[in-house]
Formats: structure tokens, sequence, C-alpha cells
């Protein structure tokens, strides 16, 4: 009978449970019947973040890279969640980095973590544009009015 709880038949009952892709039960029975397995890890890890947990979801996605550190995709999407959560770029790289060398054949992973870097420089470059209009706008304040400021 525990081999069918993969197939979503439950332990205790028999009764079938139908998984929804929102269903958060779901994905909790199943880290908890196999809390090694490194793709319920990174599922409901998936699910949190849709769900806008996105401190549970960090959890499960370094749950899921200490189960299976060179999982590719794993390590790519935890790179993206870095980023998203914490704007750490040098961190979220670093994960991007090992996503490449675990899997360098995977085209969409290595696609999704070129434009994530793109999207990184082009921040970077509003950011110290903004930075140097503000430097501007205090030099310019102390003997000026100008439209800008």
């Amino acid at each position: 009978m525990y081999l069918a709880t993969g197939f979503g038949i439950d332990v205790i009952s028999g009764v079938k449970h139908e998984p929804n892709v929102y269903d958060e039960e779901y994905y909790k029975m199943m880290v908890m019947q196999d809390p090694c397995n490194p793709l319920f890890s990174k599922n409901y890890a998936q699910f949190l973040q849709s769900e806008g947990d996105v401190t549970g979801a960090e959890e499960y996605y370094l749950r899921a890279i200490k189960q299976d550190p060179k999982d590719g995709e794993i390590l790519m999407q935890y790179g993206k969640l870095i980023w998203e959560l914490h704007c750490d770029q040098d961190r979220a790289l670093s994960y991007f980095e090992k996503a490449v060398v675990a899997a360098p054949g995977d085209r969409y992973n290595v696609f999704v973590i070129c434009s994530n870097i793109q999207l990184m420089k082009l921040i970077e470059k509003v950011r110290v544009i903004q930075l140097t209009l503000q430097v501007f706008c205090v030099f310019c304040s102390q003997y000026y009015t100008c439209s800008i400021c």
C-alpha cells in the first residue's frame, strides 16, 4: 500500500487523493512521506513561492540542494529566488554558475540564467543612473533651481 502513495492513494484510508496543483496538503504529505526526495522538496518550494511564501520557498530550495547538489534546475531556481528576494547579485550568480556546471547541456537553464544576468546588469545600470542623479541634484540645488531637482 505504501508504494501506491506516489500515485495519489492515501496510506491510512486507501482513498484516492486527487492532487491539485494548488493543494498545499498534497505537497506537505509528499515531503513528509519522503523527506529526502529532492523532487518533492523542489516542488513544494515552487508551490510556496507561487503562493507568496518566499521564506518557506527558500527553506525548501535549500533542502532540495542539500539532497541533490548537482541538480542544475534546483540551483537555477534557487539563484533566481535569491536575486528576487535579496537582490544579492553575487550570491545569485554563484548559484547560476553552479547550475551551468551541474547541467551544461540543459539549454533551458542556460537561457534562463543568461536572461537573469542581463536583467541584473540592467538593474545595476539603472541604480547607477539614479545615484548619479541624486548626487547631481544635491550639487545642483546648492547653486540654483533646475527642472530635474
